[in-house]
């Protein structure tokens, strides 16, 4: 048992959640391994409430998981580490941390070892691609995928194709991403705990998305109607950001501005109040570019520039060149040449190094790779079963042959 106790640190929030798993660990007989997991459990909660305090509790647990050996304990602080700093859009930080984990689940000897540093790649797969980086993205998550269908874990296995299906979204191969976010919710159906249930939510709305690019406005209705649902049964200001976020796209792409933009207030509430980055500056692009169809340049101009900054800070160069496609023309509006010119400028020169066929090919290569390899691996699967049937039936002919000898002397 350990000889220590969390100690209560001031906190910008909590939630009934956060308090009831405070007031478990105030239990002196709990050992060392269940400690460690609500804490664990504790810090994840407080990701996007206080990242702060979520760190020293994870600080707390790499103490415990040196002390004791437990090099799993270490690799998974180190990871909810590192989602802390996803939280708040510093890619940097997550991708640091998340190479820390690795080290210390390859020190693992346990069977879960395998599944852990394949959840651990798919967690630097997610900052890989919030940077733009969609080949490592990729890459991670297919490399995945393998040993989390071997563990049966359907909630990360769920995780993988639906980050998938953001890839493609994002290099505008919508049919690919919808079919990754279908495979992704069809392993969220396999688990009912809370933490799918969430990510299910999340998913659901990935699918209002896909349908909005398809143009499929009634599909992107009931997988809209679907989604609220699900999320007035979770009490989550970031799944909240995300549902008013969908229903401001849905009103967009359907012309009604004034709805779209209550939408968009609202997400960017939730999203401020969460002080999740890379939403705000999502929220703010939208406002921008509806207000610039409502000719509202002025207005326009501000919510667009506040997008670019943050766009610009955290490396995310596909939307940093969504909004330059915008941001020039609102200039010019308002009869700021200048302005306008100078971001034109840098829209022509960050398209010119995303080269997005190149980029595309690239990633249907890999994907093209990866299914290849899976076909190969049936393949060798069937001729191993067609060559252990031969195998027996040999033997069966070489038994049914040594019957009838030995009949034959008997007689």
């Amino acid at each position: 048992m350990l000889g220590w106790a969390a100690a209560p640190l001031p906190s910008r929030a909590s939630t009934p959640v956060t308090d009831s798993l405070q007031r478990r660990l105030e239990d002196k007989s709990l050992t060392d391994s269940q400690r460690v997991d609500i804490m664990l459990q504790l810090a994840w909660e407080y990701r996007y409430l206080d990242g702060t305090r979520a760190r020293d509790i994870l600080y707390q647990c790499i103490a415990v998981g040196a002390r004791t050996r437990h090099y799993a304990w270490v690799g998974d602080a180190y990871a909810y580490m590192g989602s802390s700093f996803l939280a708040t859009d510093d890619y940097d930080s997550a991708f640091h941390y998340y190479q820390k984990a690795e080290t210390y689940y390859r020190l693992d000897t346990s069977e879960q070892a395998q599944v852990n540093i394949a959840a651990n790649r798919m967690s630097m797969g997610t900052a890989a691609l919030q940077k733009g980086e969609h080949q490592t993205a990729l890459t991670h998550y297919l490399d995945a995928i393998g040993p989390l269908e071997r563990a049966g874990d359907y909630g990360n296995l769920a995780t993988a194709y639906a980050n998938i299906g953001l890839v493609y979204n994002d290099l505008k191969q919508y049919d690919k991403a919808l079919d990754y976010h279908k495979k992704a919710l069809e392993q969220c159906r396999k688990d009912s705990s809370r933490a799918v249930r969430s990510k299910a939510a999340q998913i659901q709305m990935f699918l209002v998305m896909d349908n909005l690019n398809l143009k499929r406005f009634q599909q992107a209705h009931e997988a809209l109607q679907a989604s609220d649902s699900l999320v007035k049964a979770l009490d989550s200001d970031y799944l909240r950001t995300i549902l008013y976020g969908m229903q401001g796209r849905y009103y967009q792409e359907l012309g009604n501005y004034r709805s779209s933009n209550e939408a968009f207030a609202l997400a960017l509430d939730y999203a401020r109040k969460s002080d999740q980055k890379f939403q705000q500056a999502s929220m703010m692009q939208h406002l921008g570019i509806n207000l610039f169809s409502l000719e509202r340049y002025p207005e326009s101009v501000g919510y667009l520039r506040d997008a670019y900054g943050i766009f610009v800070k955290i490396g995310d160069k596909i939307r940093e060149r969504a909004v330059l496609r915008y941001l020039p023309r609102a200039y010019a509006a308002l009869q700021d040449d200048r302005s306008a010119v100078g971001y034109y400028e840098r829209y022509v020169h960050l398209t010119d190094s995303l080269n997005d066929v190149e980029s595309g090919s690239r990633i249907n290569e890999i994907e093209n790779r990866y299914q290849a390899a899976r076909k190969q691996d049936s393949i060798l699967v069937l001729q191993k079963n067609v060559q252990l049937q031969q195998l027996a039936a040999r033997r069966t002919a070489t038994l049914v042959n040594a019957f009838i000898v030995w009949v034959v002397l008997l007689a």
